[in-house]
């Protein structure tokens, strides 16, 4: 009992001197004095599954005559048995994970009648940590997880959400990636301060500060990122600044062998932001890509990493706005040691479900002899 209380003690004092002045600091304050008419945040300590850290529950922020199950306080939910039973810096992450949270309603749905997509929710959430200093020193860290998480999964969609770790992962290292190409203040805070939601709140934010981006072309380049991580090519974006993070290579999802005469098909089925990397090895003095998708009102964008023979890289990126597009890039086996084909499906930008639709995208590779008059050649140099 008393290694109890006193591990209450230490975590209140952490959250006093630590997550709400800095939290509050980059996102701003909660809804003060709130429902209860008190500055004071209620943390309530109660069994929950072993996998659940906490939670917060936005029904609490409204009468209960019209929630009939809301506690009318802001407050954050805290499993009890992981008070003596979790390393420390696990615990106070939990509890300033759930706190943005609070934090956000307000900013969004209290304030603006926005009902913020979960995925970027959830983004915002798992960026605390890093506000706090709570991924130094990395080993152990909620970060480490989330990125071995990642690793593991990276093929999960972004926007579909089944409150799974893969579903943790993938947004909380494209945060990691905003952090260190995207003045993720920009993004994350900004967007508390318009009307949309998700995607549609980072474009916005995008186009008042002047970007020619938008988030389709930010998680274009996260994906290439994630295969070469290398910031020193190019606008530097293709690779993260944090140390921690360097080691990042996702694996490849097919490696194929290119040879005279050969001809490789690949039936690619996509969920909407989510990505794949096919690479393709071998000798052709040219090769021939024909990326064909099943519907022509299906949205695609796709990258081919190049990888010249003295080891320098060349990215070249496309939109498919015909059903069928053909790519040349010469030299495999010569002057490219190798490419890698990286579609993206970004159809739908808001209301995901947590199973939804996949997009069906032929990938074909060839060996060539000549170049088909108007058709995009890709430079290996």
């Amino acid at each position: 009992q008393a290694d109890y209380i006193k591990a209450l003690d230490k975590l209140g004092a952490e959250f006093d001197n630590n997550i709400y002045p800095n939290l509050t600091e980059f996102y701003g304050k909660p809804w003060e004095p709130g429902i209860d008419n008190d500055l004071r945040i209620t943390f309530l300590l109660s069994p929950l599954k072993d996998s659940f850290g906490g939670y917060f529950s936005s029904k609490d922020e409204y009468p209960a005559k019209d929630m009939p199950t809301s506690n009318e306080r802001e407050m954050v939910y805290i499993n009890a048995s992981d008070i003596n039973n979790k390393d420390f810096n696990i615990l106070k992450t939990f509890v300033a994970h759930e706190f943005t949270h609070l934090i956000i309603f307000h900013k969004k749905e209290k304030t603006r009648n926005v009902s913020e997509d979960v995925w970027f929710h959830e983004s915002r959430a798992e960026y605390s940590s890093t506000i706090l200093g709570y991924s130094n020193p990395y080993t152990g860290s909620v970060l480490e997880n989330r990125v071995n998480n990642f690793v593991e999964n990276f093929s999960d969609p972004l926007g579909e959400w089944k409150n799974q770790t893969a579903d943790y992962g993938i947004v909380a290292i494209l945060t990691q990636y905003l952090k260190d190409n995207y003045a993720t203040g920009m993004i994350l805070v900004d967007t508390l301060k318009n009307d949309k939601s998700g995607i549609d709140s980072i474009n916005e934010v995008l186009r008042v500060n002047g970007s020619s981006e938008k988030f389709d072309d930010i998680f274009l380049n996260f994906a290439i990122a994630n295969n070469i991580n290398d910031r020193t090519i190019e606008d530097n974006k293709y690779g993260y600044a944090n140390e921690n993070l360097k080691a990042i290579k996702l694996p490849i999802h097919t490696t194929a062998l290119l040879g005279s005469g050969s001809k490789i098909t690949q039936a690619i089925s996509l969920k909407d932001w989510s990505f794949r990397y096919y690479k393709f090895e071998g000798s052709a003095k040219m090769a021939k890509i024909t990326l064909s998708k099943a519907s022509t009102n299906d949205v695609f964008e796709v990258a081919v990493i190049i990888e010249n023979s003295n080891g320098t890289k060349t990215i070249q990126k496309i939109d498919l706005n015909q059903k069928e597009t053909d790519l040349y890039v010469s030299g495999l086996g010569s002057s490219v040691r190798s490419f890698v084909v990286v579609p993206v499906a970004i159809n739908k930008i808001s209301n995901f479900m947590d199973n939804d639709a996949s997009y069906r995208l032929d990938l074909t590779v060839e060996s060539v002899d000549h170049v088909t008059p108007a058709i995009v050649s890709l430079s290996s140099g």
